[in-house]
């Protein structure tokens, strides 16, 4: 069984009560024991801030899925909304946990008001006092108690809720089944029992949803064809008319009625034009579209979205048609936005290229057609294939596979039919019907077989291409044919009525049907063959209508004229092997195709397709008075309803570069990965970039600036409002500081509902290096962290990166329910793929040969505090004081916070002798610039990838680099590396020692530093996102912390401090007395906490000390008074803090002196469980000071 309980209980006003505890216990009690059965658990959208709880707790049992619906706060328009999405769900049974206590008011809750749904309802003690008789006083409980009523089964918990369902509301005895006792579970009763109760129950009364039975009565029925070719109807669509007035009272629809002979199909029902259908569609209790490949389709489509019904989906693929309407500009630019739709920007790329037969060919381009259809009906294999293959697994399950139907023809006799075309009565008939092959090829080889074989030259023998074929595939055959030494035993009949058609099914001997791919036309044609008892050949391709042995004579796909011309005399050598075949074709149509078997198929499959709930939504709606919700409504229908089937969408943001695109390197990151993902989709993904702005909740698709980027017309794009659903992707590769936060309620929507939320982080410098940065980025950065981390994943643009993120998640804790994923990746460094700016100056090969005389160290990149270049250029000058000859070349344009630099470079002695500053080089300056220096100097302090050190290995040049994680990851031993100090006088030790290693020979070389490609870095990507890790590491899952627990990197900014100075997740002391820190003035409940305070010493006066304060300073928690220490070591400082009431702004300080030497990297304050408070209580122990450690470990 499939049970969907509704939750609501659990996320209303009362969800910490009594019946939302008894909720939780019972679903985890049917998750225990559900065995086979399914569990769905929906929840309602509209109580935002539950859901993600919600998920988190049901998380831990992976059998139960969660789904969540939408609505408007409440109403009737919300109850029609809340039981369609139910029904669609196709439940066997809905269990309500609660429905009449006050706790579920404000929840959205009827029963069968709008469909009839097996619902069982658990009866609560307390929640049914106030409903007995005489205590219902309000109108909300007078509506449950309707409701209640209605249901299907009461599950009481005791015997007195069991009595009020019987004796109150009128439930037979039988539809009540007693659960257990509120005092029994107050008691600490099994609430695994009462689950197994609960199954049962259930299990008794359940009824397995049969197979949809065709009503009594005969329904309307519009069956809507294309214009046939000809004045009659196909001869299968006659059959299966004739066979579904059974069930029907029949009208065919076409686009104009008068040209046809109409006499056979008034017999059995009506004719009626489109226009008269348009008029009186409403009077039609269903509609049956015949939808194909064809020019006479077009019509048909637009019906089916004014007029939505079941299809008959003839041929997979629709581009023929979709490229017809759109050339003739009948409907513009449909073909472009269906291969959009269901295919993504490759195939309207593939759309654009010159000749366009590609998209034709490679995309079905039929996703409209099946998104605006009740139900698909389909005649071969293949397109459940299909359809499974192109837009995901199980698309296909709630399709219906009917054979084709066709009718043992027996109208005419073969000697009639021969005297009616002018043939011989004893002449051996090979046709080939409707044409052989769309291009003409497979004709061509059929008569060079015909030709060589004996057969051409027998008298009375003949070949016959019996149909209208194309004007190309006619004109080469006719020219072959006139050519032909055998053209007086060959006939091309050309357009014929449907009457000479069936004459020539009667007269044929032999049937040649070849296609180069399995077409509807195709096999219709072999159908019409074997119902017409002809031996048939036929050549085995991808998409052939599944055929018994024996019926025909199958021969490769790509069928040789040898195999050809043989397997025409093998079956014209007497009749015994031809009538084995039409004795077998005989039993073939009779088991598979007859009509009645298929109209009883099509009737089933019908009324199976209506009885679902979501397309009957509109037609309630209209009879509700909406007013001014009727956009709200809209918008919930649309996400409980997402179109079927589709591809899951890749929401890619691109709203930095849609508003101005400054082409930073991050940007230049951003458009690698969107060309790569928009050239190779991951797969089952329609990549769609989107865009949003600060001043209002969405995003929008940008397929203006998408065709743009592309090179590709864009005046079919609409930038639409974005639907999200569950399974797409939302990825923000892209830095988008304010706007993201602007968007977090569209983002925490869109994770509620199921979509899986993602963003790229690049570093964390404005937090570690925030000193280098302007003032108002810390804020700003922060703010934009905090929105990220309530994604789902977070990708760091190195494995160092995802490290620092993993420690700012440990230290600041953010508030989660469920884990978030943190995982790496590397990007791309395909320097040869850019687009190289080019020019010298006047004076480079001067410089150049500058460079060429003395080693010379290069930095490239723009000149920024955390880059190091002020370092370098002291530890240069040190270098050139003692009388070193090398050469510091600085390529890069100047960034901020520089400005003193800049003048002292600009102004600076050595400025074009060993010292030069490049601000504008091109590609092609920095080019010769690589071959003429010796090695890269990366100083920077923080990054957070290192493609300076790519280039730089890639211009095969030998580096020198800081030694911090990132740097040692991307280039592990291919690089030299000097100590993370900003002593000027470390670097210029380690660039003699380089300069010594390079003059010997011995300098470790950048050649054969491995870097991946942009593919391998949008991959790696991808993987991040959506798999978990790739093969270079596994993501970690971070979850919260307990929210009584703070931990505080040394430099965090939710401390203060007046004398220290912060550098990345330290702050040290500066030879200044004061406070090193102090703060955070935020709440310490009562209990027992661990202080530690961990960093480095290089010496203490004794007048230093660590308290913990509450009260505005005045009440002193816990001190810690330090001794004189004057040796190096690591400093341990803190104890045990017991809060006996709770303080609103505790402060953590500690006082350094001027003469203090130290730096603090962490303070942890961790909630310790009770029994340490007793512990601490027992020992003797006061809460004003509990040494933890000593002050100092040597």
């Amino acid at each position: 069984m499939r049970l969907v309980v509704d939750l609501q209980v659990c996320q209303g006003a009362g969800r910490h009560g009594d019946a939302a505890h008894d909720a939780r216990e019972l679903v985890m009690g049917l998750v225990r024991s559900q065995g086979q059965h399914e569990i769905i658990v929906v929840l309602n959208a509209h109580f935002v801030e539950t859901v993600e709880p919600l998920r988190a707790w049901l998380d831990s049992t992976p059998s139960c899925r969660v789904a969540v619906w939408s609505a408007p706060a409440s109403g009737l328009a919300a109850e029609l909304l809340r039981e369609a999405y139910i029904a669609s769900l196709e439940p066997d049974w809905v269990l309500l946990p609660s429905l009449l206590d006050d706790d579920v008011r404000d929840a959205v809750a009827s029963i069968g008001r709008f469909y009839a749904q097996p619902t069982a309802v658990l009866l609560r003690d307390s929640g049914s006092e106030s409903f007995l008789p005489g205590l219902v006083s309000q109108r909300w409980q007078q509506r449950r108690l309707d409701d209640l009523r209605r249901a299907d089964l009461v599950l009481a918990q005791s015997p007195a809720a069991a009595s009020m369902a019987i004796d109150f509301l009128g439930f037979e005895d039988e539809r009540v089944f007693t659960l257990a006792g509120q005092d029994e579970l107050d008691a600490g009763g099994d609430w695994d029992l009462v689950a197994l109760r609960v199954w049962a129950g259930l299990e008794r009364f359940h009824q397995p949803r049969m197979r949809q039975q065709v009503r009594g009565e005969r329904l309307r029925l519009a069956y809507v064809l294309p214009q046939p070719p000809s004045q009659e109807l196909p001869g299968q669509d006659m059959d299966l008319i004739r066979e579904l007035t059974r069930w029907y009272e029949v009208d065919v629809i076409v686009k104009a009625p008068q040209v046809l002979n109409g006499d056979d199909i008034r017999v059995h029902g009506g004719l009626r034009s489109i226009g008269e259908f348009r008029h009186s569609a409403a009077g039609y209790h269903r509609v049956l579209y015949s939808v194909a490949d064809t020019e006479g389709c077009a019509p048909i489509l637009d019906l089916l979205r004014e007029f939505p019904g079941a299809i008959v989906l003839r041929d997979f693929f629709l581009a023929g048609v979709q490229e017809r309407d759109e050339a003739i500009r009948r409907r513009p630019h449909a073909w472009t936005r269906a291969l959009a739709l269901a295919h993504g920007y490759p195939a309207v790329a593939e759309r654009h290229r010159p000749g366009m037969m590609g998209a034709v060919a490679a995309y079905p381009a039929n996703l409209p057609v099946l998104q605006d259809a009740l139900g698909v009906i389909v005649q071969d294999h293949r397109s459940l294939a299909l359809a499974d293959h192109w837009y995901g697994t199980w698309t296909s399950r709630d399709w219906e596979l009917i054979a084709p139907v066709r009718w043992q023809e027996r109208s005419v006799g073969r000697s009639t039919a021969r005297a009616a075309l002018g043939l011989d009565p004893d002449a051996l008939v090979v046709s080939a019907f409707a044409g052989a092959g769309d291009d003409g090829e497979l004709a061509l080889r059929l008569l060079a077989a015909w030709q060589v074989s004996p057969l051409s030259r027998q008298e009375g023998a003949c070949l016959v291409f019996v149909g209208a074929q194309t004007d190309e595939c006619a004109g080469r055959l006719r020219r072959a044919v006139l050519q032909a030494s055998c053209r007086a035993h060959v006939m091309m009949t050309g357009r014929i009525t449907s009457g000479e058609h069936r004459n020539w099914l009667v007269a044929t001997d032999i049937a040649v049907q070849l296609q180069s791919y399995g077409s509807a036309k195709g096999n219709e044609a072999i159908l019409d063959c074997l119902s017409a008892g002809v031996a048939t050949v036929v050549n085995a391709v991808d998409g052939l209508i599944a055929l018994d042995d024996q019926v025909t004579l199958q021969l490769p796909a790509d069928v040789s004229q040898e195999q050809l011309a043989g397997a025409l005399v093998d079956l014209s050598i007497g009749g015994a092997r031809r009538r084995i075949l039409v004795e077998a074709a005989w039993r073939f149509i009779q088991n598979r195709h007859h009509p009645r078997r298929g109209a009883q198929r099509y009737a089933e499959a019908l009324e199976r397709f209506y009885a679902r709930t979501h397309h009957k939504v509109p037609h309630h709606l209209a009879a509700l008075d909406l007013e001014g919700d009727l956009a709200a409504v809209a918008v919930a229908y649309n996400r409980n309803h997402p179109p079927a089937p589709r591809p899951r969408q890749l929401l890619f943001d691109v709203s930095e570069m849609v508003q101005r695109d400054a082409r930073t390197g991050i940007q230049r990151v951003v458009r690698a990965i969107l060309s790569e993902w928009l050239r190779s989709p991951p797969e089952g993904y329609v990549v769609e970039p989107v865009y949003a702005t600060t001043d209002r909740q969405g995003f929008r698709y940008a397929r203006r600036y998408t065709t743009g980027y592309l090179g590709i017309p864009g005046d079919w794009a609409d930038d639409e409002s974005v639907e999200a659903w569950e399974g797409d992707v939302f990825v923000a590769v892209d830095l988008q500081p304010v706007l993201l936060p602007a968007q977090a309620l569209t983002l925490r929507d869109w994770r509620n509902r199921g979509v899986r939320t993602a963003a790229v982080v690049y570093d964390l410098l404005p937090l570690l290096l925030a000193d280098h940065f302007p003032p108002s980025t810390y804020g700003t950065f922060l703010d934009w962290l905090k929105t990220v981390v309530q994604l789902d994943v977070l990708v760091g643009g190195s494995k160092a990166v995802a490290d620092d993120i993993l420690d700012w998640l440990q230290t600041m804790n953010p508030v989660r329910s469920r884990p978030l994923s943190v995982g790496w990746y590397h990007n791309g460094a395909d320097i040869d793929q850019s687009e190289p700016s080019g020019g010298l100056p006047n004076d480079a090969d001067a410089v150049l040969g500058q460079l060429h005389s003395r080693p010379s160290f290069l930095m490239v990149g723009t000149i920024e505090p955390r880059k190091g270049h002020a370092q370098v250029l002291a530890g240069f000058e040190q270098l050139w004081r003692d009388g070193t000859d090398a050469n510091l070349v600085i390529v890069g344009k100047e960034g901020w916070m520089v400005h003193e630099l800049m003048a002292a470079l600009r102004g600076h002695p050595q400025l074009r002798q060993r010292l030069f500053l490049l601000e504008g080089a091109s590609d092609e300056y920095l080019e010769a610039i690589y071959g003429a220096c010796a090695c890269l100097i990366a100083a920077s302090e923080g990054e957070g990838f290192g493609l300076p050190l790519i280039e730089a290995a890639h211009h095969h040049l030998a580096i020198l680099a800081r030694d911090i994680p990132v740097f040692r990851e991307v280039a592990g031993g291919h690089a030299s590396y000097f100590p993370d100090e900003t002593d000027a006088t470390v670097l210029a030790l380690a660039l003699r020692d380089w300069l010594e290693s390079y003059n010997a020979g011995q300098h470790t070389r950048s050649e054969g530093l491995r870097y991946l490609t942009w593919r391998e870095g949008a991959r790696q990507l991808w993987d991040a996102i959506h798999n978990g890790g790739h093969e270079g590491g596994r993501n970690v899952h971070w979850s919260t912390r307990s929210q009584d627990d703070y931990v505080f990197w040394g430099s965090d900014r939710r401390l203060n401090t007046t004398c220290g100075t912060r550098r990345q997740r330290d702050i040290s002391t500066t030879g200044n007395r004061g406070f090193l820190f102090f703060g955070p003035y935020q709440k310490l409940r009562m209990g027992t906490y661990r202080l530690t305070v961990t960093g480095w010493i290089g010496q203490m006066t004794g007048d230093e000390y660590l308290d913990v304060c509450g009260a505005a300073g005045t009440r002193t928690l816990f001190r810690q008074d330090l001794v004189a220490e004057a040796s190096a070591g690591t400093l341990e400082l803190g104890g045990l803090v017991v809060v006996d009431e709770e303080v609103d702004d505790f402060e953590i300080r500690f006082f350094v002196t001027e003469d203090t030497r130290c730096s603090v990297a962490a303070i942890r304050v961790e909630r310790l469980p009770d029994v340490t408070r007793v512990e601490a209580a027992v020992s003797g122990r006061t809460n004003s000071l509990q040494l933890m450690a000593p002050a100092c470990d040597k």
